[in-house]
C-alpha cells in the first residue's frame, strides 16, 4: 500500500535542526565504546539533555532510565518498544534454525506493507515511523499525545518522552503515522515473519 509523507508545513513548523544535531552528539558520544563501558556512561546523557535548555527550548523528559545491572531497562530497541515486542519469548523464535532474526527496520517495513494502516497525522495511540534518505526506516515511537512521542534512543539508551521532532538528527526528518496493533497481534506477525525469513530471506510482502 502507498503511504504518503506528512505535509511540508508540519515538518517545517516543528523541526529544529540545531537542537537535533546537539541531541545526536549526546546520544552518539559513547557509541564506539565496548558495551560495559558504554553502559557505565549512558547516565550522563540525562544531565546533558537537561543542559540543552540553556540554548534551546525543548520538552524532552526521561521516562525510563537505563540501569546497567537490569537488562530489562536497556536490552531492547525502539522498534521492539513501539510494537510491544519487549518479551522474553521472542528469544525463542528469533534464533529459529540458528538464524538470528530481529525486530528491526526490516520487520517494521514488513508491518507497514502488510498490517499497519496509514494515519493522516499524529493521534494518541498511533505509531510514528521516521525515515532518512530515500525512505530508509531509521526509528519508531509511540504517539502518547497529539504532539508527544515516547521512544527509545539506542539499543542501550534511555526511554524518552519528546515532541515529534525532538529526536537525534540521525533518525531522519521524513515521518509517517500508522495505526497501532496490539501486543498479541505484533507477536503473531513476528512469528509469521520469522517463518517467512527462513524460507525467503528479505521478503516484505506476506503470502495471502
Amino acid at each position: 500500500m502507498e503511504n504518503s509523507l506528512v505535509s511540508p508545513e508540519f515538518t517545517s513548523s516543528y523541526n529544529n535542526q540545531e537542537l537535533r544535531k546537539a541531541i545526536s552528539q549526546i546520544t552518539n558520544r559513547y557509541g564506539q565504546l565496548p558495551e560495559k563501558k558504554r553502559l557505565g556512561k549512558v547516565h550522563l546523557q540525562i544531565s546533558e539533555i537537561e543542559r540543552l535548555l540553556e540554548n534551546y527550548q525543548h520538552s524532552i523528559s526521561l521516562v525510563r532510565q537505563v540501569m546497567p545491572e537490569n537488562v530489562e531497562t536497556w536490552k531492547y530497541c525502539c522498534f521492539e518498544h513501539a510494537f510491544d515486542l519487549i518479551n522474553p519469548y521472542r528469544e525463542d523464535i528469533r534464533n529459529w534454525n540458528g538464524k538470528c532474526i530481529s525486530v528491526d527496520s526490516a520487520f517494521t517495513g514488513y508491518l507497514i506493507q502488510n498490517h499497519l494502516l496509514k494515519q493522516d497525522g499524529p493521534k494518541s495511540g498511533c505509531i510514528v515511523v521516521y525515515y532518512s534518505g530515500t525512505d530508509k526506516i531509521k526509528h519508531a515511537g509511540k504517539v502518547i499525545e497529539e504532539d508527544f512521542v515516547e521512544s527509545k534512543w539506542g539499543w542501550q539508551g534511555h526511554l524518552w518522552k519528546h515532541r515529534i521532532y525532538e529526536i537525534p538528527e540521525s533518525y531522519g526528518s521524513k515521518i509517517r503515522f500508522f495505526s497501532n496493533i496490539t501486543a498479541g497481534e505484533s507477536s503473531g506477525v513476528f512469528t509469521t515473519y520469522v517463518s517467512l525469513q527462513q524460507k525467503r530471506p528479505g521478503i516484505l510482502v506476506a503470502q495471502h
